[in-house]
C-alpha cells in the first residue's frame, strides 16, 4: 500500500545523502552493517524489515538505510532534532502518564509521514508514527508502554553500541513491562547519541541518555514532570547546540510552577512559538540549507486510553487527531 511513498523516500534520501558525497552504493554499504546487529537484537524486527523490502519491491539495504537515516546523516552533520516530555500520572489531570514529542526534521519528509496501527500475533499490538519504510518511530503498545526520543549532541557523534535507535524503539514496543523495556535498552546501546523516554500507563517511566561514555539513566516517578531537548541533562557532556540550550530554557519557563498538566497544556507547550528558538519549529519548503528543520508532527501519547494524538505539521497551525489502538488495523498518510 505504501510502496510508491517508500520509493519517494528512498529517492529523497539518495539525493540528500549525495550532498555529502555519498552514492547509492555508499548508502547501502553503510546500511548493511546494521543487518547483523538487528538480527542479534530482534529477529522479528529483522523479518519485518525484510517484509517491508519485499512488499515495497525495494532492495533490503535501501530499507535499512531509511531506518538508519539518522545514523548515516549524523556521522556527517549534527543537527538539533526534536523535544520530548514526560508527565507522571500524579501530575496529569487524567491520572495517567502523558508523553509529548515534537518530531523535527526536514520539511520534505512531510510528504511521506505515516501512522501505522498493527495487530500482532507474535507480540503486543502497537500504534506508531514514522517515515514510510521504517518499522516505527514514536508510539505506544497494547500493554501501555510508550516511547519518545530526541537526538543528543555530545563530544563524539556515536554512543557505545551497534544498534539502530529506531530498531530499539520498535523493540521497546514488543515489551510487556517497563522493566523489560528498561533492561533491554541498558543492555543494547545504539550507535547514535540519543535520548529516550519510556513509560507505562500505571504511572512511572525511565529516561536514558546514550552518550560516548555509555548509557546514563534516570527513573521517572509519578510526580515528575521532565523535558528533554538535544543536550544531556543527566551526564556532564558539553554541547555545541546553543539552540537546544535555549529551547531547554524555554521548556523550563513553560513548565515552571505547573502543578498539574492536562493534555491541552502539553499540546500548548509543543505548539509554542515564543521567540526565535521556540519549541515548535517552522521552515519554508524552498530553504535548502541542511540546518532547515520543521516540526513534522506534534504528539501527545495518552497511555491509559492507548491513544496517540498527532498533528500533520507544526502544531501551532495543525489540529490534533486521535489514533486509537483499539480500532482496526490501518495505515494513514498524514
Amino acid at each position: 500500500m505504501l510502496r510508491r511513498l517508500i520509493e519517494q523516500a528512498i529517492d529523497f534520501y539518495s539525493d540528500f545523502f549525495s550532498r555529502f558525497g555519498l552514492t547509492r552504493t555508499d548508502i547501502r554499504r553503510r546500511a548493511e552493517k546494521f543487518a547483523e546487529p538487528t538480527h542479534q537484537l530482534n529477529q522479528l524486527l529483522a523479518a519485518e524489515l525484510e517484509g517491508i523490502a519485499e512488499g515495497a519491491r525495494c532492495h533490503l539495504f535501501d530499507i535499512y538505510a531509511l531506518t538508519a537515516r539518522y545514523e548515516i546523516i549524523f556521522s556527517e552533520v549534527a543537527l538539533g532534532e526534536c523535544s520530548n516530555v514526560f508527565v507522571g500520572a500524579g501530575r496529569s489531570t487524567t491520572s495517567t502518564v502523558l508523553l509529548g514529542q515534537n518530531w523535527d526534521w526536514r520539511p520534505e519528509v512531510a510528504a511521506f509521514r505515516v501512522i501505522l496501527r498493527s495487530r500482532c500475533e507474535d507480540g503486543p499490538d502497537h500504534v506508531v508514527i514514522s517515515e514510510v519504510g521504517q518499522p516505527g518511530k514514536f508510539g505506544l503498545n497494547s500493554p501501555g508502554i510508550g516511547v519518545v526520543a530526541a537526538g543528543l549532541d555530545c563530544t563524539a557523534k556515536e554512543a557505545t553500541g551497534d544498534q539502530l535507535y529506531v530498531g530499539l524503539h520498535r523493540t521497546v514496543l514488543q515489551c510487556q513491562t517497563l522493566i523489560e523495556a528498561k533492561n533491554m535498552l541498558l543492555n543494547h546501546a545504539p550507535v547514535a547519541t540519543v535520548n529516550m523516554i519510556i513509560a507505562e500507563a500505571s504511572g512511572s517511566g525511565f529516561e536514558i541518555e546514550f552518550t560516548p561514555a555509555g548509557p546514563i539513566g534516570r527513573d521517572l516517578a509519578a510526580e515528575d514532570l521532565y523535558w528533554h531537548t538535544n543536550h544531556c541533562r543527566e551526564s556532564n557532556e558539553p554541547t555545541s547546540f546553543a539552540n537546544s540550550v535555549r529551547r531547554g530554557q524555554r521548556w523550563s519557563k513553560l513548565t515552571d510552577g505547573q502543578r498539574t498538566v492536562s493534555p491541552w497544556n502539553l499540546a500548548h507547550w509543543l505548539g509554542d512559538r515564543e521567540g526565535e528558538d521556540s519549541i515548535c519549529q517552522t521552515s519554508t519548503r524552498d530553504d535548502l540549507r541542511i540546518s532547515s528543520l520543521e516540526t513534522l508532527s506534534s504528539l501527545v501519547l495518552d497511555l491509559r486510553s492507548r491513544t496517540l494524538w498527532a498533528t500533520a505539521g507544526p502544531s501551532h497551525r495543525a489540529p490534533y487527531r486521535p489514533y486509537r489502538l483499539q480500532q482496526q488495523h490501518a495505515a494513514w498518510c498524514l
